[in-house]
């Protein structure tokens, strides 16, 4: 899709639920061309996530509360970012 943000890869941190700003931003995001990865904060909201995601978006876990996880939920995103641009 073209749009101001082809191209470009965006993380978007607490997507909790179809109401929450996080997701607002991500269809704004992805109806501008953006490549979007989703973070998540535990196993409970994945479950609800996978019901109205698309497939095609990355979700990685990631609880805010412990600065080990933001760490690593970057670390992904870039791994992730990688292997769709191979």
């Amino acid at each position: 899709m073209d749009g101001i943000l082809a191209g470009k890869t965006i993380v978007v941190m607490g997507v909790a639920n179809k109401r929450s700003i996080a997701w607002g931003c991500t269809n704004a995001l992805i109806n501008q061309g953006a490549k979007v990865i989703l973070t998540y904060q535990n196993d409970r909201i994945k479950t609800s996530l996978q019901r109205f995601v698309p497939e095609d978006l990355d979700l990685i876990e990631c609880d805010v509360a412990e600065d080990t996880n933001i760490e690593i939920a970057f670390k992904k995103s870039v791994i992730n970012m990688a292997k769709s641009m191979e």
